[in-house]
């Protein structure tokens, strides 16, 4: 098992990303994920094809190849490329149960519009050409975090607003670990992988803190790739806000619950979803307010996807999520194989 690597913006050597809105995610994505650079070892994913120059698609996949993170280029303006999964690729532009937001998807029809088809595509990317010029990365061979902002105190700070989903872009990717039969993080079998937090509709990334799906879920709960519409939700963000825990005071101990993604195929309905897998390296803590972890650490100082904070003897980053919700990233290698 490997321990993730933290890739930023301001590391020595690290790809600079000033007025590269429309590639950034590809060359941020190919530098930390498969090339490496100065310092920093590559997370240990390879490219299935790279048509980024040609075709316009760029697939990378992970260790175990238990599925597929796609690219494609967006002629919309200034904006991020569209976003897809597949189980495998066929060749650069054709791939195996692919899937873009809550629909199939045919990657040749994916556009940032709306047409019938692309509507509901996951779209990666605000407009404007600096909007990666600040990013982090944590990835392993097996799983991927990213982080972007046209801002460096939107993510390296102590001071946060629950209003920044007009700053950062979050996005996780890769292998989880399955509750129908598709194993740890490291298990290899496709379907086993998961995307979530590119818009729908929208130029802007969510984590489905609204209730409303912004993911892309790959296989059911019986581990049956899904070859209908299917929404995809992130507990406990998709439970609401909660109601306790207004004064930052009243915490002495943050409790923290992992991440698990709930999927209901054929309905937006969260009494329909039913949790397929968890994912064992984020984590939320529960019993807090909205945007009330965000009062909590800077009631300590503690600077975003910057210091390592100890939590019942193990160590962890923090980082912001849209519409001020936040994450804590465990830094221990047990949580990522």
């Amino acid at each position: 098992m490997t321990a993730p690597t933290i890739y930023r913006s301001d590391d020595p050597g690290a790809p600079v990303m000033t007025n590269n809105g429309k590639n950034g995610v590809y060359e941020i994505l190919k530098a930390c994920l498969v090339d490496g650079y100065s310092g920093k070892a590559a997370a240990g994913w390879s490219i299935v094809y790279d048509a980024w120059n040609t075709d316009g698609v760029c697939t990378f996949t992970n260790a175990g190849q238990s599925g597929v993170l796609g690219l494609a280029y967006n002629a919309n303006g200034t904006v991020g490329p569209l976003v897809f999964t597949a189980s495998a690729m066929i060749d650069a532009t054709t791939g195996v149960n692919v899937r873009s937001g809550d629909n199939v998807a045919d990657i040749a029809n994916l556009t940032d519009s709306s047409a019938a088809e692309s509507g509901n595509c996951s779209v990666f990317g605000f407009a404007g050409n600096n909007q990666c010029e600040y990013w982090c990365v944590i990835a392993n061979e097996h799983f991927c975090c990213l982080w972007l902002s046209l801002y460096s105190d939107s993510l390296f700070s102590t001071s946060h607003d629950s209003s920044n989903y007009y700053k950062i872009q979050n996005v996780f990717f890769g292998s989880v670990e399955s509750l129908s039969g598709l194993g740890s993080v490291s298990a290899s079998l496709s379907g086993n992988f998961i995307f979530q937090g590119a818009g729908r509709k929208n130029q802007n990334v969510y984590w489905g803190v609204d209730g409303v799906n912004q993911g892309c879920a790959v296989t059911n709960t019986e581990g049956v790739m899904i070859n209908e519409q299917a929404y995809a939700y992130v507990y406990p963000y998709c439970l609401g806000e909660a109601t306790m825990g207004n004064n930052t005071d009243t915490h002495r101990r943050i409790d923290l619950v992992p991440l698990a993604i709930y999927v209901a195929v054929g309905s937006q309905s969260t009494s329909n979803a039913n949790q397929t897998c968890v994912v064992p390296m984020l984590f939320s803590g529960v019993g807090m307010a909205k945007s009330r972890v965000y009062d909590v650490m800077s009631a300590q100082g503690r600077v975003s996807l910057t210091d390592v904070i100890d939590i019942d003897g193990k160590s962890y980053f923090w980082a912001p999520l849209n519409f001020g919700e936040a994450v804590f990233i465990s830094l221990d290698a047990s949580d990522w194989a």
